[in-house]
């Protein structure tokens, strides 16, 4: 079994991030590793496109503090002898995953499945299965 040292697990406060979590405190556990907590803030669902433009790339901070109450909430079920961080980026979900586990080198991404549908994954695509695509390291999807 490869040796992971720095696992990603991206939160969104769902049932099914709560449960990569779980996954992933275990295997940190298993294999003394840090976990890195990421949420990120999809502007796109938060602030309309005439919004966006409108604020000239300011980011409100009631929505940042959103995805902090999130990981803080998270990090209070990591126990003390795993090395935790929490980390706020905004973009479109399933790119900063990707570029976030390059840029500071995770070797493992536990994320959660949202389940969707055959219809509705044709039609929108999906974060997980997105990242199994792109993810240039293990990516291990909890149900």
């Amino acid at each position: 079994m490869k040796d992971f040292k720095k696992i990603l697990v991206p939160i969104d406060g769902s049932a099914q991030a709560k449960q990569a979590l779980k996954q992933a405190i275990y295997m940190a556990g298993l294999c003394q590793a840090e976990i890195g907590l990421l949420y990120v803030v999809d502007l796109n669902q938060q602030i309309s496109a005439f919004e966006q433009v409108s604020t000239g790339g300011y980011v409100p901070s009631e929505i940042k503090e959103k995805g902090c109450k999130i990981l803080a909430d998270a990090m209070q079920d990591i126990p003390k002898r795993i090395n935790a961080k929490s980390i706020v980026e905004i973009g479109v979900p399933p790119k900063v995953i990707i570029d976030v586990c390059e840029q500071r080198e995770y070797n493992l991404i536990i994320m959660g499945s949202r389940g969707l549908g055959a219809i509705e994954r044709i039609v929108m695509g999906s974060v997980s299965q997105y990242v199994l695509m792109h993810a240039s390291c293990p990516v291990l999807i909890v149900r």
